[in-house]
């Protein structure tokens, strides 16, 4: 369970719920007017294929310097194990299909050896006729130095994940 979201993350959470339209995803536009624009550089997002599996259609700029490579265009998790892909996905599928905001935090290992908390917003949203999650990191304050880089994929556990209220949205009927 969370204590408290931190501080951007839980504006990106009250500008996704502002953004709903009745019981339906926001579009994924509302990122960009309502989201504090530093969050973006540090976000991806999943397009759901018409195969079901999901496409990295977006990758922040900062946080594909933090990846060994940029994903943008592969299919997630193209090369992890088929169970942690199953996984991965059926949290994916949960959000999107419920409409289910997450949070969650683990520690990474970075290529210079040190481990570092990271927390993750995801936030199911539409991208035209696709569903999408955007994903949001959340680092610690320091930097982390040049060059070094996440040394491998996080591994999500459906215990480690916060579902969030996505809350009552407006035009939404009792």
């Amino acid at each position: 369970m969370v204590q408290a979201l931190p501080a951007d993350a839980a504006h990106a959470l009250a500008a996704w719920r502002k953004a709903r339209d009745a019981d339906a995803l926001p579009h994924l536009e509302f990122a960009a007017s309502e989201i504090p624009p530093r969050l973006l550089p540090m976000s991806m997002c999943y397009r759901r294929m018409p195969d079901g599996t999901y496409l990295y259609s977006l990758v922040g700029d900062e946080l594909a310097d933090l990846l060994i490579e940029n994903p943008k265009g592969t299919t997630v998790l193209h090369s992890a194990p088929d169970a942690e892909r199953r996984s991965r996905y059926a949290i994916i599928d949960r959000a999107i299909d419920a409409g289910a905001p997450f949070w969650f935090a683990t520690r990474s290992t970075l290529t210079d050896g040190s481990r570092v908390e990271v927390g993750r917003l995801a936030l199911p949203a539409r991208n035209g006729d696709r569903k999408v999650l955007l994903v949001m990191y959340f680092m610690p304050d320091d930097p982390v130095p040049e060059g070094v880089k996440f040394a491998s994929l996080a591994h999500w556990d459906e215990s480690q994940i916060a579902w969030l209220d996505a809350g009552a949205a407006p035009g939404a009927r009792s």
